[in-house]
C-alpha cells in the first residue's frame, strides 16, 4: 500500500540506514513494538511517559521493515532503514493523510460526540457494507486519535475502499479540527454533547465547541447529520457550510424514529425521513441506540442506499463488546455489560435501558467511578446517583467516588438498605491484561462472589464505569462462571 520512498516523500524526512532502498514495500505501521508484524513501519516518538525509541530494538528484532524516528537507533536496528523526522508523530499523520488522499476513498464520514460514537461508527459501517460489500474502511479498534486514525488508514486501506467511517475523539479543543485535516470528512455525524472530559473542556459549552469542529470542517458540498434531540448539537447547524439534517424523537426533525417493541434480546424500530419510512429489528437495545440508528439511516441515504439495504444492514449489526452488550449471568440473570467507559450521558442512557427492559424488583445497577471530570466530579457522580434511584431497585456504588453516587441515590428516595457503597481502587495505569493488578482484582472477585450468591432468575444487572475501574473483569467473572456451569 505504501513504500519506504513514500514515507520519505510524504513526511519530508531524511532516509538513513545501511543499504536503504526506497522501493521497499511496507505492510503497514504501528507505534507498539509488541504488535510489530514483519515488514511494518515502526514509528517511535516521545510521549508523556515513555520514549518509543527505547522499544525500537524490539521492533527491529520482530521484523520491522523500516523505522520512522526522531533520532537514529543503533544496535540491532543498524541495518534497518530509518527515516529521520523532527516530529515523528506529526510525520505519521502526514503520511496517513497523503496515503488516504491518493486512495480510491471519495467519502470520509466522521463520527463524534460524548457517548455512543463507537456503536454509531460500527452500525454505520455495517449498513454501508450491506449495500456496498467490501467498499468500507473502518477501524479495527476504538481508534479515535491522530495515531489511531493513522493506524486505521495505513493498516486497513485497500484498493476497493470507497468509504471510510472514522471516529473522531478529543480531550481538548483543536484536536478534532486536526483529525479533520488528517482525514477530511465529507459527512459529519454529531451524536450528543455530554460531560466527557470535563476536566479538560471546563464546561458543556466547551465540549460543544470541540465537537462542533467536525461540522466546521465539512465542505459546502458535504452534509452535517445532527442529533435534533440535543439542543447543543442542534445549534451546530449554524456552524456548518454544508447542509444539515436533524434526526430525533421529538420536535421538528428530518428523520424521526420510535421504538415499536423492546425486549432484552433487541428492539424493533420504525423511522420516517425525506425518502419515506422503514423498519428493522436491532440486536442493540436502548433509546439512545434508536438515535444512533436514525443517524445511520440519514448517512446511508445520503450515500445512495435504499430502504431494503438499510434494513438488512441494521439487522446484521452485532453490538460492540462491553457497550450495553447482553450477557448471561448466574442463576438465569442477565448482565447489561456497559463497562467499557462512562460519563453522565452514557450512564443515564444505560439506566434508562435498565428501566425499560427489567421490571421491579429485578433491576440492579452497579455504577463505578467516572474519570476526567476535574472540579465537576462530585456534581456528575451525584447526578447519576439521583437517576439510579429512579431507574433501579438496588444500587451498588463502586470506587473512590462511590460515596457521592450512594449519597445522591439516598437523597433521591432510594431506601438505604437498597444501597451498597464499596470503596475500591481503580487501575490507574490501565493495562490490557485480562486480570487487573493485585491491588485491584480482589475487590472485583469479592463482589462477583457476592453476586453469584444473591442473583436470581429474571434479575437484570447494569454494569457501568470508567474503563480504568476494571468492571469488565467483574463482568467476565460473572459471565465466565455461568458459561463454565
Amino acid at each position: 500500500m505504501f513504500t519506504l520512498a513514500d514515507v520519505v516523500r510524504f513526511t519530508g524526512g531524511a532516509l538513513a540506514g545501511d543499504g536503504a532502498d526506497g522501493d521497499v514495500p511496507l505492510t503497514g505501521a504501528t507505534t507498539d513494538s509488541r504488535t510489530v508484524q514483519p515488514g511494518q513501519l515502526f514509528v517511535a516518538y516521545r510521549g508523556e511517559r515513555l520514549d518509543g525509541h527505547t522499544f525500537a530494538p524490539a521492533a527491529c528484532a520482530a521484523g520491522a521493515g523500516a523505522l520512522l524516528v526522531e533520532r537514529a537507533v543503533a544496535g540491532t536496528c543498524a541495518g534497518v532503514p530509518q527515516v529521520l523526522s523532527a516530529d515523528s508523530r506529526a510525520a505519521l499523520t502526514r503520511l496517513a493523510n497523503r496515503v488516504l488522499a491518493r486512495s480510491s476513498v471519495d467519502t470520509v464520514i466522521g463520527v463524534t460526540g460524548s457517548a455512543g460514537n463507537t456503536t454509531t461508527r460500527e452500525l454505520l459501517a455495517t449498513v454501508l457494507d450491506a449495500g456496498y460489500p467490501g467498499a468500507v474502511l473502518r477501524p479495527t479498534n476504538s481508534y479515535n486519535t491522530d495515531t489511531g486514525l493513522s493506524m486505521t488508514i495505513l493498516n486497513g486501506l485497500a484498493a476497493e475502499h470507497r468509504y471510510a467511517v472514522l471516529e473522531m475523539g478529543a480531550q481538548r479543543g483543536g484536536e478534532i479540527a486536526a483529525l479533520c485535516r488528517l482525514a477530511p470528512p465529507r459527512i459529519g455525524v454529531v451524536t450528543n454533547v455530554g460531560g466527557a472530559h470535563l476536566e479538560f473542556f471546563g464546561s458543556l459549552e466547551g465540549v460543544a465547541a470541540a465537537k462542533g469542529e467536525l461540522v466546521e470542517a465539512l465542505p459546502a458540498t458535504g452534509l452535517a447529520v445532527l442529533n435534533g434531540d440535543d439542543p447543543l448539537v442542534r445549534a451546530m447547524v449554524f456552524r456548518s457550510r454544508a447542509p444539515a439534517v436533524l434526526y430525533g424523537t421529538n420536535g421538528h426533525v428530518d428523520y424521526f424514529g420510535q421504538i415499536a417493541d423492546l425486549s432484552p434480546d433487541g428492539m424493533a424500530i420504525r423511522w420516517r425521513g425525506p425518502n419515506g419510512g422503514g423498519e428493522a429489528r436491532l440486536r442493540a437495545i436502548g433509546r439512545h441506540n434508536l438515535l444512533n440508528a436514525l443517524a445511520v439511516v440519514a448517512v446511508a441515504e445520503q450515500c445512495g442506499l435504499g430502504g431494503e439495504a438499510i434494513r438488512r444492514g441494521l439487522e446484521r449489526f452485532v453490538p460492540v463488546h462491553s457497550r450495553l452488550q447482553l450477557r448471561q449471568g448466574p442463576a438465569g440473570s442477565i448482565i447489561l455489560d456497559d463497562s467499557y467507559n462512562a460519563n453522565r450521558v452514557s450512564v443515564l442512557a444505560g439506566l434508562a435501558t435498565l428501566a425499560d427492559i427489567a421490571a421491579p424488583p429485578h433491576r440492579l445497577a452497579i455504577l463505578g467511578d467516572m474519570y476526567e471530570l476535574g472540579d465537576h466530579a462530585e456534581t456528575e457522580h451525584r447526578a447519576v446517583g439521583a437517576a439510579a434511584a429512579q431507574a433501579a431497585d438496588r444500587l451498588i456504588a463502586f470506587g473512590s467516588m462511590a460515596h457521592w453516587i450512594a449519597a445522591a441515590a439516598a437523597a433521591a428516595g432510594m431506601a438505604p438498605d437498597r444501597i451498597t457503597c464499596i470503596a475500591a481502587p481503580g487501575d490507574a495505569a490501565f493495562r490490557t491484561e485480562h486480570v487487573p493488578p493485585p491491588d485491584v482484582a480482589p475487590s472485583r472477585r469479592a463482589l462477583a462472589a457476592q453476586l453469584r450468591r444473591e442473583l436470581a432468575p429474571g434479575d437484570v444487572v447494569l454494569v457501568k464505569a470508567a474503563r480504568g475501574m476494571r468492571l469488565d473483569y467483574l463482568v467476565e467473572l460473572l459471565a465466565g462462571e455461568h458459561e463454565a456451569e
